[in-house]
């Protein structure tokens, strides 16, 4: 039930119809209780009551009953009362009832503390008196105004300008009566220095005008901008904070969330917020998703790297910034809308003694295993230490170990103690394999898709061997392609040949070859004269050799070459040249020391100051060798700050090899096979 009170309103002809709406005056008031589509009509009663000058009348209209949910007349719909403006006075106070906002005014006589008056007076204004008895003796009451008895008296005196009106003691005067300023007039105002009666088109705010000709009694509601007292005083029916409002303004005011939606007001009259709009909750938004304080087109969770606030993406659920604080899974956003611990190493703090942010995760370079010294970076099943990866043990007891070579599955080494062996184990080991028994001394091996094969010094006739075996075993039968050479060291093979060293004093040393399934034991010579070939490599077009005795380096073309037979020196005067490998157009040898000479001959650089450096080998970056102690590595344009050590503490490394993970060698005196990764 609705109740409505207005002061001298007077009850004439009023009639009431289904629609629930009450002639009164010549105008309509709405009532919320209104008869459903196609229901029965909501009813009527009223009552005049009179006191000391005043008079109300008090309306009582009830909803009708059936038919479709009562509609708002244009006003606004509510939920509850929180839906509804807040109320301006406390003689007027805001309902929400049969799902319509609407407002109650207090009956005559409420306390109230507005607009310095101490009661209501039934028209919703908080004014000084009713009635006498409101007023401290001697006061009296006259037009809500506690006033003197010279204010009673019959008599212009004081400061008022009409009889008992006006001045700053009466009451305001009566249209007719004299004036001097607006003040003194009610309802009307001053006029040529007489009071007028209050119009709602005089350009004047007269009467209950809450502003100039609109609000209050008129019939003309208030526009967007305007002040107002209750809803009704309004255009659109919504009165906030004192002023008019609306979803149609242009402006964010009221309870709007944005410029003209969201908010109570808004969100009922079905003006929601569109994606990137500000929100306050789901209700706001035309897609019911609110997050990070606009309209979003999906749900974004907060603290999980997505937001509706990016900047140029407002609305739409995109991944936050790089680097973007965050608190569900790690404390950083990744830019793809991630949280994670890191992105970089600055990210982790300083609990590590080297940090590192490896796929998102912070880890110490000094000792993760699987990220030592740098990201990715593993240790192959070893362990890492100071930044380094440690080295690993293959295989041990296995007898002066020497020559080693390895391919994409397995690493192969042989001995050199008298009774010897050549064998194979898996790159990432387990239990070595024997392939080939009972030979003598073994210097060199290398290994091509099928085949391993190997130099000894020695054998059972007396002479040197060069023999080869299936990689898969050949039953401890291998082929020989020579069982009489002499001291034969180094060996190197093409897709046609196998190549070796026969390490002889001058001038009998010599570079020997033959094809790789055999010659019929008789191998031909490629060169010879030297003193104490070593190490051998071969390229597409020559043969490059070091000669121990003759401290040279020198090449040759292969067979069937052009300039077959032309032996060229690359370098002289190297102390006990050993080691040899190519990489980038250039030779690398040891003597001691780590030097290069150009393939197309120059002058011999110095890579690595003298360390002993023996065995070599490279990948194509980097150079690897061994020495009496160590395996180091440098970068194959040198190292001027000096070389790495990748591995300490090995007795007498001897032959080494390198894949794309590791680098492999074996111990003359341990007699162990050992991996490090690279």
């Amino acid at each position: 039930m609705k109740t409505w009170t207005r002061s001298a309103l007077m009850l004439v002809g009023g009639t009431m119809g289904a629609s629930g709406c009450l002639s009164i005056l010549g105008g309509n008031v709405d009532f919320n209780g209104k008869g459903g589509a196609g229901g029965t009509g909501g009813s009527v009663s009223g009552a005049t009551t009179s006191s000391t000058g005043t008079s109300s009348t008090t309306t009582t209209s009830t909803g009708g009953t059936g038919g479709a949910p009562a509609a708002c007349d244009g006003g606004k719909a509510c939920v509850s009362l929180s839906d509804c403006a807040p109320t301006s006075t406390a003689c007027v106070t805001n309902s929400c009832d049969n799902g319509c906002c609407g407002t109650t005014i207090a009956s005559a006589g409420t306390t109230c503390h507005d607009s310095n008056g101490t009661v209501c007076n039934g028209a919703g204004v908080c004014v000084a008196c009713n009635a006498t008895a409101d007023c401290t003796a001697p006061m009296g009451c006259v037009m809500n105004k506690c006033v003197p008895a010279s204010c009673m008296d019959g008599v212009k005196d004081g400061t008022e300008t009409g009889i008992d009106c006006g001045g700053s003691v009466c009451a305001a005067c009566a249209p007719g009566m004299d004036c001097l300023v607006q003040t003194d007039c009610t309802p009307g105002y001053c006029k040529a220095g007489v009071c007028a009666a209050a119009s709602c088109t005089d350009g004047v705010q007269d009467g209950t005008e809450t502003d100039v000709d609109c609000g209050g009694s008129c019939s003309t509601k208030c526009v967007d901008g305007k002040m107002c007292a209750v809803n009704g005083d309004c255009k659109n029916d919504d009165c906030y904070g004192g002023i008019c409002v609306s979803c149609t303004d242009g402006v964010k005011d009221g309870t709007e969330t944005d410029v003209d939606c969201g908010g109570a007001t808004c969100d009922a009259l079905g003006k929601t917020c569109g994606p990137g709009k500000g929100c306050a909750g789901s209700t706001d938004c035309a897609s019911t998703f609110c997050a990070d304080g606009v309209c979003c087109n999906s749900a974004c969770t907060a603290g999980s790297c997505n937001s509706c606030a990016v900047p140029g993406k407002q609305g739409v659920c995109s991944a936050e910034p790089l680097g973007t604080a965050c608190s569900t899974g790690g404390t950083v956003c990744n830019g793809t809308g991630t949280c994670v611990a890191c992105n970089t190493a600055s990210d982790c703090g300083g609990s590590f003694a080297v940090p590192g942010c490896c796929g998102n995760i912070c880890v110490d370079l000094s000792s993760n295993a699987s990220n030592c010294a740098s990201c990715g970076h593993g240790c192959l099943g070893g362990t890492c230490a100071s930044s380094m990866c440690q080295p690993i043990t293959l295989a041990t007891n296995q007898s002066e170990a020497s020559a080693l070579a390895v391919d994409a599955t397995n690493i192969y080494w042989g001995t050199s103690s008298g009774m010897d062996t050549v064998m194979k184990m898996p790159l990432g080991g387990g239990s070595p394999t024997t392939l080939v028994s009972g030979l003598q001394d073994v210097q060199g091996i290398v290994v091509n898709a099928n085949y391993v094969y190997f130099t000894t010094h020695a054998s059972s006739m007396g002479t040197g061997t060069v023999g080869f075996c299936s990689i898969g075993g050949c039953g401890n039968q291998p082929v020989y392609l020579s069982k009489t050479e002499a001291n034969p060291t180094g060996i190197a093979v093409d897709a046609q040949s196998a190549y070796w060293t026969s390490s002889v004093v001058a001038p009998n040393g010599a570079v020997r070859y033959c094809a790789l399934q055999g010659c019929s034991g008789s191998p031909s010579t490629l060169a010879s004269g030297y003193g104490e070939p070593d190490t051998i490599a071969v390229d597409s077009n020559d043969a490059y050799w070091t000669n121990y005795a003759d401290g040279t380096v020198v090449k040759t073309p292969l067979p069937g070459m052009t300039g077959s037979g032309t032996v060229t020196v690359l370098a002289t005067g190297q102390n006990n040249a050993v080691g040899i490998t190519l990489a980038a157009s250039n030779v690398y040898f040891t003597d001691s020391r780590v030097n290069r000479v150009a393939i197309a001959g120059g002058a011999v650089t110095q890579v690595v100051a003298p360390d002993n450096a023996g065995a070599i080998t490279t990948d194509g970056t980097y150079l690897y060798w061994t020495t009496q102690t160590t395996v180091n590595k440098c970068a194959i344009a040198g190292c001027a700050g000096g070389s790495t050590t990748i591995a300490a503490n090995q007795s007498f490394p001897g032959g080494i090899a390198v894949d794309s993970v590791a680098v492999y060698w074996v111990t003359f005196n341990g007699g162990t096979v050992m991996k490090v990764a690279k």
